[in-house]
């Protein structure tokens, strides 16, 4: 039997589009999604069995990143703690490990995370500026997190690959990903890609050739856009009641200056929204 959710945005006000997006997609896993059971490291710490829909594609408004169901339960400071480990190009497991206290048990050796996107980001992020501001039409500002053939861990990468174009002076991001968790992780993406993206827009404004550009849409290309059984009984719970709120729109206010909005994140981490 299909699980019926009645998501209609008229009817709750609350609602905002990236949240109704992965109510959406959290249903479509549920009801449609096939029963796979990697046996991966991180697989097997998160529980195996999963039901899954290939090739997925999600799109929400980078202006918008919080998901909005207090049901979910997220950490906002965790949240934002991750998004400055990131675009810090941290990987230490001590500088994060504070903001949440499960999150070491993926790490091979207790002090790095070997798939840490951090290191990736801050060795590719000024390629990706310098491609767009010589070419706003540029088709190659692409940053690769991808490891080739990496080595067996509990932390392989699950993105691939992110790319920016620049259309009618607006900042486009696409994420190509290998395996999404649309329960736990994919949250914290949405939140993540959007967060590198607005930092991207703040060094272009201060490039040797200024591009002046505002922050628009992420597109998630998932292969594998799964839950973990484990959770089903806390995604039903939100299904049927999602909590609905509507977090505030943050970059509004940030500051414009790159590196202190990175201090800006750390800054969030510690104090809260």
């Amino acid at each position: 039997m299909s699980y019926v959710v009645n998501i209609k945005p008229n009817d709750r006000p609350n609602l905002t589009a990236t949240t109704e997006t992965w109510l959406q997609t959290l249903l479509d896993v549920l009801n449609h999604g096939t029963i796979v059971s990697p046996q991966s490291q991180s697989a097997t710490i998160a529980g195996n069995d999963t039901s899954e829909l290939l090739n997925w594609k999600t799109v929400y408004n980078m202006n918008d990143p919080i998901i909005g169901a207090s049901t979910r339960k997220l950490s906002h400071k965790f949240m934002f703690a991750e998004a400055w480990w990131i675009l810090n190009g941290d990987n230490k497991v001590s500088t994060i490990s504070e903001f949440n206290r499960h999150i070491s048990k993926y790490s091979d050796d207790g002090l790095f995370f070997d798939g840490a996107y951090g290191p990736m980001v801050v060795n590719q992020i000024s390629h990706v500026c310098n491609c767009l501001a010589d070419d706003p039409n540029t088709r190659q500002a692409v940053m690769t997190i991808w490891r080739p053939n990496p080595k067996p861990s509990k932390d392989i990468p699950c993105t691939v690959s992110v790319q920016w174009m620049v259309r009618k002076g607006v900042l486009y991001c696409t994420d190509t990903m290998r395996s999404s968790d649309t329960y736990m992780g994919l949250p914290y993406d949405v939140f993540n890609f959007s967060c590198l993206s607005a930092l991207i827009v703040r060094m272009l404004a201060q490039h040797r050739k200024p591009l002046n550009v505002t922050l628009g849409t992420l597109t998630m290309n998932v292969a594998s856009q799964h839950i973990y059984h484990r959770d089903l009984d806390k995604i039903r719970t939100i299904l049927n009641d999602p909590g609905l709120i509507r977090p505030p729109m943050l970059f509004e206010t940030a500051p414009i200056e790159p590196m202190a909005f990175i201090q800006w994140l750390k800054y969030k981490a510690t104090n809260g929204l």
